[in-house]
């Protein structure tokens, strides 16, 4: 499983983004790209992966035909277990905070 975050950052080109235009299944937030979280930036998302809304961050699942979708019960308490997916929803939070937004 490979984790996959974000919207485009126009400033880093050097970095491959993947085009989404999904809406969150959470909150509606659209989310424009996503960006490999591993050693290879070049590679898309598969079924099964994961990703962060920006928005409400809350994880998501990429389903079939690679949309968005709410974890699954037994997803979700993987999550909620995972100490190292914990402490980056809790860097997030504290980041969109910290923003004011």
């Amino acid at each position: 499983m490979s984790m996959y975050f974000g919207e485009k950052d126009k400033d880093e080109s050097d970095v491959a983004h993947i085009n989404l235009d999904q809406e969150c299944p959470l909150c509606g937030y659209v989310m424009d790209a996503v960006t490999c979280l591993t050693d290879k930036p070049e590679t898309s998302p598969s079924e099964g992966d994961t990703t962060i809304c920006a928005s409400c961050i809350c994880p998501l699942v990429f389903g079939e035909g690679l949309k968005l979708r709410k974890p699954s019960k037994l997803e979700q308490r993987l999550f909620d277990t995972d100490t190292a997916f914990q402490k980056i929803l809790a860097v997030m939070r504290r980041v969109k905070h910290e923003a004011g937004s």
